[in-house]
């Protein structure tokens, strides 16, 4: 089993040969998991992004490739370059003000030395001095709540050290220093694993990314799942998962497969045991008898197992496509069961012993089973010169597998009901249909006429029908890795959905972005030059400014006696009564003071180890991040000039390749979600240059490969088996018997698909080539019946023929037909076409082609 989508189409295609050479290039850009790590502040989700990188990196028996761009020296030491020069004054300015505050804290980071300042600028404001500490003591306050109610909390020095607004609850935006270098390294989303980002200011997620490259094992279903394991497994290690607020999210290209395949062997485990129930009822139903149902089933699974060797002995291993082939055996596999069996049944009923039965149901049903057999293959076959590779190999297993399934049934079936006792018993049913037959034979002229108006009205309606190029239409909808997919495809910042080129040189690069810039379908272009910070002399000034006036911000060891529960009490005390005696009419103060003396009349009465729990809780909650971003804060002074030689290369090799290609990275201004936009954008910038590759581009392409390849295997099909049906059968007029309510099924099904709103897709077309060959299986059988062994007097509709079509149409209905129910959209999808077009085609072969028999002419043994 090779479940390895890529390729899936024919690597002679124009736009895979692009893809396949971009991959080349850029192999850090295959089989992605991009890691998603989210917490309520920037500083929580930086700490254990840095925290998880450095595992991960360890795991190279797992990962191909790791990267973290905030990691990265350049981007920890020159980050603020990236700045616009306005953003970095306004920064300096703010860390000018807090440098006194934040000098001391570095060298008692501790509740008492917080503490301790603030009361100091307490003090200085009754003083008549300016000092704004409205934010800080308004985010104690919020750990003071947190810490009553039970709740998460991390005050987010990041945001206070860039005068980043209140934040009374983990809110506030994350524009601060500590995210400067991600305004451009950020840029790329999914493609070069984004610094950080803040979803929503609703909620306060702040997110950071890291992007990783999988080893990947395509021997079984699931190939990414030690890696998986692996990054999840770290998480929980390295205690993320108990910070508060944290959540880790995985997507990109492998997380995403990795999901779908999981709904669809979710989907199908249900589907199976519905299958499994509904087929059997059906049979027993249908056959009257559960040792013909024994029968056809042991039928089925002797020619399962000679197709599937059939497939190890040509083809080598199954694809993710032409493992279908066992559920269109069994599709089509119990059609030629069934018939058999039910032809035996009624000459057993009409007076024959089981020799002769045997003999006269080979004789009289054996034709028309090798004829479909021969229509059903050429159906099949019609894929193999097409452009969908998988699909060719399915067509070539299924092709072969009709004719081992007409040799099964015409050896096996006879030699187990030669050895297995039969009886069959009184025939209540042996005239069911006649009353139905005689309806549709007198009213034939108008059974045509309704069918005629239903055809032309499905006709008008048939032009709707359309191809959905989003493959992400076809997963579980709710899946956490396609969730976290669309959130990142809605932010054109973010989006993985960018189209590429691949530019010889710089100058080059440079003209694929004026010229892509000028199109309204383009929100940017980035390439390696992006990377380089425009003013850099400027910036480096106030830089150095910075470094003179905030001086060594190192941070010192806690004083073991902070760490007490005295230590911790009295530094509490000594800021309630700081609060008490500033002359404040403030909400806020009155708030703090209020709850400050609530935890410390609380902590009064209770144990002194519980007691000193709440206490290093709360100085978790306001200082823990505080060594992280003082570290950051003291390396992003050492800025120096950034240029492409000073890049890292591990930045570098995802902009320029080896041989000196530089990568162009083009954003869609519209959704790519919506087909039209896809469409419009993937055309516009081929006509830039052919020469563009990326997920817009092969969504779109693929789509189109596989709409083309089965309207070729269709028009090659329906050529191959006109032809078939002209040369071998007698009446030529029986052709057109055949075709006619085969091709007003088509167009009813396709009607009634645009009516509800269900558009072919990757997935669901694989349903056509079964409707087809169930169409034409039936057809063959009811002409044949009717042609040659139709009794006097009899209607067609009350014979046994009659009876497999619909016992067999109803079996394959039964065990299909519940794919619907599958929680992946593209095999639900599937299971309701499948369902829709049998349902169709029976009525169609029961009302329709015994009409046209009725007004064509009388039937005649020949």
């Amino acid at each position: 089993m090779n479940t390895d989508t890529e390729h899936m189409l024919s690597a002679e295609l124009s736009w895979r040969k692009l893809d396949q050479e971009y991959e080349r290039l850029f192999p850090q850009y295959d089989n992605n998991i991009l890691i998603v790590l989210e917490a309520a502040t920037p500083d929580q989700a930086r700490d254990a992004a840095s925290l998880l990188y450095g595992r991960l990196q360890a795991e190279r028996d797992l990962f191909e490739f790791v990267y973290y761009p905030n990691a990265l020296p350049v981007f920890r030491e020159s980050g603020l370059l990236y700045l616009d020069r306005a953003e970095l004054q306004d920064l300096s300015d703010n860390l000018a003000e807090v440098q006194p505050f934040l000098a001391r804290l570095a060298r008692d980071p501790t509740l008492r030395g917080l503490f301790e300042v603030l009361g100091d600028a307490l003090d200085a404001a009754d003083d008549g001095d300016e000092v704004d500490i409205e934010p800080v003591l308004a985010r104690i306050n919020a750990a003071l709540e947190a810490l009553r109610d039970g709740r998460p909390y991390r005050l987010s020095w990041q945001q206070l050290m860039s005068g980043d607004g209140d934040d009374d609850g983990n809110s506030g935006t994350d524009s601060g220093w500590n995210g400067a270098g991600d305004a451009r390294n950020g840029a790329n989303g999914d493609r070069n694993g984004a610094g950080d980002d803040r979803d929503g200011a609703g909620d306060a997620r702040y997110r950071e990314f890291i992007l990783t490259q999988p080893k990947l094992d395509y021997a079984g279903f699931f190939p990414a799942t030690p890696a998986i394991d692996s990054i999840r497994g770290a998480y929980d290690e390295l205690g993320i998962a108990a910070s508060p607020g944290a959540e880790l999210r995985l997507t990109g290209a492998t997380m995403l497969a990795h999901e779908e395949m999981l709904s669809v062997m979710k989907g199908t485990e249900t589907a199976i045991l519905l299958a499994l129930c509904l087929v059997t009822v059906i049979m027993v139903t249908g056959l009257n008898s559960v040792m013909l149902a024994l029968v056809t089933v042991i039928s089925l699974v002797t020619g399962l197992a000679y197709t599937a060797a059939f497939a190890i002995l040509t083809v080598g291993e199954l694809n993710l496509i032409s493992v279908a082939f066992a559920v269109l055996y069994i599709g089509l596999g119990v059609d030629f069961a069934i018939h058999y069996c039910l032809r035996y049944r009624e000459h057993l009923i009409d007076g024959a012993d089981r020799g002769a039965a045997l003999d006269q149901t080979s004789v009289n049903i054996g034709g028309s089973l090798f004829l479909c057999a021969v229509s059903t293959a050429i159906g099949f076959f019609a894929f193999i010169p097409t452009d969908y590779t998988g699909v060719a190999e399915l067509g070539w297993i299924s092709g072969f597998g009709m004719f081992i399934s007409f040799a099964v049934t015409i050896t096996v079936i006879p030699a187990l009901l030669s050895l297995l006792p039969y009886t069959p018993g009184a025939s209540p049913g042996k005239e069911s249909g006649a009353g139905g037959g005689r309806l549709v034979e007198r009213h034939a002229g108008k059974v045509l006429g309704a069918t005629a108006c239903l055809a032309l009205a499905s006709a008008v309606v048939l032009g709707g029908l359309r191809f959905d190029h989003n493959p992400l239409n076809l997963h579980a909808q709710d899946g956490a890795a396609l969730t976290t997919y669309r959130e990142l495809l809605a932010d054109n910042d973010l989006t993985p959905w960018t189209a590429i080129m691949i530019a010889a040189g710089a100058e080059q690069a440079e003209g694929y972005r004026a010229a892509l810039s000028r199109s309204g379908l383009v929100d940017k272009v980035v390439t390696v030059a992006d990377f380089i910070p425009a003013g850099q002399d400027g910036k480096l000034f106030i830089i150095d400014e910075m470094g003179l006036l905030l001086g060594d911000l190192a941070l010192a060891p806690p004083d073991p006696a902070t760490q007490t529960v005295g230590g911790r009490l009295e530094a509490l005390r000594g800021f309630r009564d700081k609060l008490r005696e500033a002359d404040a009419d403030d909400p806020v103060h009155e708030r703090l003071l209020g709850n400050l003396e609530g935890l410390l009349e609380a902590q009064e009465g209770v144990d002194s180890r519980l007691r000193g729990d709440d206490l290093a809780q709360l100085e978790r909650m306001l200082l823990a991040s505080l060594p992280g971003r003082l570290e950051a804060l003291n390396a992003s002074l050492d800025a120096d000039y950034i240029s492409l030689e000073t890049l890292p290369d591990q930045l570098k090799r995802l902009w320029v390749s080896a041989g000196g290609e530089r990568r162009v990275e083009i954003y869609p201004k519209h959704d790519m979600q919506d087909n039209k936009a896809l469409r419009e954008f993937v055309r516009g910038i081929q006509s830039v240059s052919p020469e563009v590759t990326g997920a817009p581009v092969n969504n779109l392409e693929a789509s189109d490969a596989v709409a083309a390849a089965f309207g070729q295997a269709f028009l090659y099909a329906f050529i191959a088996i006109t032809l078939m049906l002209f040369i071998l059968l007698t009446r030529k007029r029986d052709v057109f018997l055949v075709l006619v309510p085969l091709l007003t099924a088509a167009l009813v099904t396709g009607g009634v698909a645009v009516l509800a709103g269900l558009p072919l897709n990757f997935a669901n077309v694989i349903a056509l080539p079964l409707l087809l060959g169930i169409g034409v299986d039936s057809g063959i059988h009811i002409i044949h019946r009717f042609r040659t062994d139709l009794p006097a007097g009899k209607n067609i509709l009350a014979t046994s023929s009659a009876r497999a079509v619909i016992v067999s149409s109803l079996t394959t209905m039964g065990g299909v037909g519940n794919l619907a129910l599958s929680p992946h959209a593209g095999t639900a999808s599937m299971g309701l076409l499948l369902t829709l077009g049998i349902g169709v085609t029976l009525a169609c072969m029961l009302l329709v082609l015994p009409a046209l028999l009725t007004l064509i002419g009388r039937p005649r043994r020949e």
